[in-house]
């Protein structure tokens, strides 16, 4: 996906140290270009138990990294005891996550070894939380950045999908995305795959 697109870019993709989870298919939004068309949990999802199966196969192989998206992957029950093991097991943790409920773990985050915190923001902050369909998402996702900064993880990321409707508020975004907590600022095209796919209204023009 584009995420491992990015991260690849970083030179943060390396054969067997680094593993995307996908926790879920579940969201607490529904984004009109979402690439994995997330909304509601998949009938096959992993259990915890299975998790910790799937985390001492990973750590066996020598994994040493273990991103974790979905879908929303802080919206599963069992998020937090599935992170403190795969960190026992001496895998540092990625997330990819919208910020809506970031608040609500800072705790138990605290206590945990990470490597990357990546969130997006789809344009300025009316615009996101239209998007997103809450208020104050937008004002969620940048809390997250910020508790991460504040947390001394070494790389935070704001992701922006770039389309027609709203490649005219990069230019106002600039400082915003600056005063945050980021560590780098990453624009994207609209995936062809999932929730977007065959819409013709996302597709950037020569001009």
């Amino acid at each position: 996906g584009q995420i491992c697109l990015i991260l690849n870019r970083f030179g943060m993709l390396k054969p067997l140290t680094f593993v995307q989870w996908l926790a879920t298919n579940r969201c607490n939004f529904a984004c009109p270009y979402c690439e994995t068309s997330s909304g509601k949990a998949k009938d096959n999802e992993l259990t915890l138990e299975e998790v910790t199966v799937l985390i001492d196969d990973l750590r066996a192989m020598g994994v040493r990294r273990l991103f974790i998206s979905g879908g929303e992957p802080l919206v599963r029950d069992d998020i937090v005891p599935a992170m403190e093991y795969a960190n026992r097991r001496g895998l540092r943790l990625g997330i990819a996550t919208n910020g809506w409920r970031v608040a609500e773990f800072e705790a138990p985050f605290r206590k945990l070894k990470f490597f990357l915190f990546f969130t997006s923001l789809d344009g300025l902050p009316e615009y996101h939380d239209e998007v997103r369909g809450q208020k104050n998402s937008f004002d969620r996702a940048l809390h997250g950045v910020d508790l991460f900064a504040r947390m001394g993880v070494p790389v935070r990321m704001i992701n922006t999908v770039i389309h027609p409707g709203n490649i005219s508020q990069l230019e106002r975004m600039v400082p915003i995305v600056k005063n945050s907590g980021a560590t780098s600022w990453r624009l994207s095209p609209v995936s062809s795959a999932g929730r977007a796919s065959g819409e013709p209204g996302y597709v950037l023009s020569g001009e």
